[in-house]
């Protein structure tokens, strides 16, 4: 009976990943991505009041919380949500229980599906898909929501250009602080510079090329408008770098999306 339970937590753990890993590329997720926003979550997981098997049903939810975009087409999991159209936003916000319904007739994740379910809803009720308030909203799924809005902001899938770190917390905790339950925001903050000491976290600003200076860092690759390759990440400036990049810029006619290591 133990080695058939063994078995069983370890199918189910597989199908987990699987399906975490194929939603990933889905979506264009890079491995080395995946592995460091993976970091977060568990780093937020372990600061949070949550514990045992709330724990662990947050972590398959955050593994889990995209399957439901799985059957979208480009046109709906390409552009940032506020480039959408009022019709395709409505198609959109269905993921959430997309995701809950194809996970809970799985019984050890039926606790996350319905955090699943919870995760893009707001404290304030404008989020979706059942405008729940406040307490109504698990807490399990308010972490969620903190962890996944933060991702979907660095990552440029909520508005046409992606979040520096500095611009999303700003963004969390003034634009939209009545979203978002504080101590969990508080705790994301702290995870992040956890994740910071030890060089496991994206910690960045954007800038135009007028505020390049010698010794910046790039910390995203340097795309043209057509997504041409122009530096690298990683890439120290120097004079002649910066020089080139600020000719280039002008003979494109482009102003470049420009995220460096943040400064102190």
């Amino acid at each position: 009976m133990l080695h058939s339970h063994t078995e069983l937590k370890s199918s189910y753990r597989s199908v987990v990943r699987m399906f975490s890993a194929l939603t990933a590329r889905r979506l264009g997720q890079l491995a080395e991505d995946n592995v460091r926003l993976n970091k977060l979550m568990v780093t937020v997981a372990k600061l949070s009041p949550l514990k045992g098997g709330d724990l662990k049903q947050l972590y398959y939810a955050w593994q889990l919380r995209n399957i439901g975009k799985l059957s979208f087409d480009d046109q709906l999991i390409k552009p940032a949500y506020l480039q959408l159209s009022p019709a395709r936003q409505r198609l959109y916000r269905r993921h959430p229980l997309l995701a809950q319904a194809q996970i809970m007739l799985v019984k050890p994740l039926y606790d996350a599906g319905k955090i699943i379910a919870q995760h893009k809803e707001y404290l304030d009720g404008s989020g979706y898909p059942s405008g729940l308030k406040a307490d109504e909203i698990s807490l399990g799924a308010q972490y969620l929501c903190v962890v996944n809005d933060y991702v979907e902001l660095v990552n440029g899938h909520y508005s046409e250009r992606a979040y520096s770190t500095a611009e999303a917390i700003r963004y969390m905790q003034d634009t939209a602080e009545e979203r978002y339950n504080p101590e969990a925001l508080k705790t994301l903050v702290k995870a992040l510079q956890e994740l910071n000491k030890q060089g496991a976290a994206l910690k960045d600003e954007y800038i135009g090329s007028v505020e390049l200076k010698p010794g910046m860092k790039l910390t995203r690759d340097l795309l043209s408008e057509q997504h041409v390759l122009l530096l690298s990440a990683g890439m120290v400036m120097d004079d002649v770098a910066i020089e080139r990049l600020r000719e280039m810029e002008f003979n494109l006619g482009e102003h470049f999306r420009i995220y460096i290591q943040q400064r102190k």
